[in-house]
């Protein structure tokens, strides 16, 4: 949404200036208040307020910029905030129109950081701890002359340090970063990020034949067991395991080859399908 009024060149004048005198709007606004909503003057008496406001709404949302949004979305949110202060205030209340105007667009432009501005939902506890975060952080530096830690700032907030832990954690979800982005490693062309988080696991492999070779292994003997254990988990030599069997090396490779041959073919063959249906 566009808010967009005309613009008479003496009023143009005063915005470039910024002397538009908001306090002396409550008149105009009164008038406003007691017209009916059909009658094409309060139409015309309402454009001429919004426009009017417009350039304290402009100002407000300049304060705002600087954190992950653009000025002009800042500024289509603090302009729709003057149409919800001129169409809201309630002149018989005697509240000066500025003191209404500013809560309710710096109201909008905060519930539009609460709203749009996270990349990933975070609490409101999280939000607010990291705010009274920001606060500490400064005037403990001063106070302790370095960067206050985690157990510093929960000593001073009365908070458990997990608490402060979760809100440090959680203000890196405010913005994202796209996996598409492309990182300049000196490669020609530059990589795309996830390229760089891809990594092949070699004990994946393992995994697999593990879990493959896992179901044959109640088909050994405890001897068997034994011999593979020897072998494998507590990696004695063949010379070592015959030795300590009383056997000659030879037999003992002998074994350990008939033992993994029937293992690997075990793990190679196709299960039948349940109820033997085939294939």
């Amino acid at each position: 949404m566009s808010i967009r009024c005309s613009d008479a060149p003496a009023s143009r004048h005063r915005r470039e200036r910024g002397g538009d005198p908001y306090d002396h709007l409550e008149p105009e606004l009164a008038v406003l208040h007691g017209l009916d909503p059909g009658d094409p003057v309060r139409a015309a008496l309402r454009d001429r307020l919004i426009d009017r406001c417009l350039p304290l709404a402009d100002h407000l949302a300049s304060r705002y910029t600087g954190r992950g949004q653009g000025f002009d979305d800042l500024r289509q949110v603090a302009r729709l905030g003057a149409v919800l202060a001129v169409d809201r205030y309630d002149p018989n209340l005697g509240t000066p129109f500025l003191a209404f105007a500013i809560p309710t667009i710096t109201g909008e432009l905060r519930r539009f950081f609460r709203d749009c501005g996270w990349t990933v939902h975070v609490p409101r506890r999280v939000k607010e701890m990291q705010q009274r975060i920001a606060a500490a952080t400064g005037r403990l530096a001063q106070q302790l002359h370095r960067m206050p830690t985690r157990e510093d700032l929960a000593a001073d907030l009365g908070v458990p340090v997990a608490a402060v832990e979760e809100a440090m954690l959680g203000s890196r979800c405010y913005r994202t970063e796209s996996l598409d982005l492309l990182l300049d490693l000196d490669d020609d062309p530059p990589s795309p990020r996830d390229g760089s988080l891809a990594v092949t696991e070699s004990s994946y492999e393992l995994v697999e034949d593990a879990l493959a070779v896992a179901p044959h292994l109640r088909d050994l003997t405890p001897a068997e067991l034994d011999l593979l254990r020897l072998r494998f988990a507590t990696r004695l030599s063949q010379q070592q395991i015959g030795d300590r069997l009383g056997v000659s090396q030879m037999t003992v490779c002998r074994m350990l080859l008939r033992i993994l041959q029937q293992l690997r073919a075990g793990a190679a063959a196709e299960p039948e399908p349940a109820g033997g249906i085939p294939a």
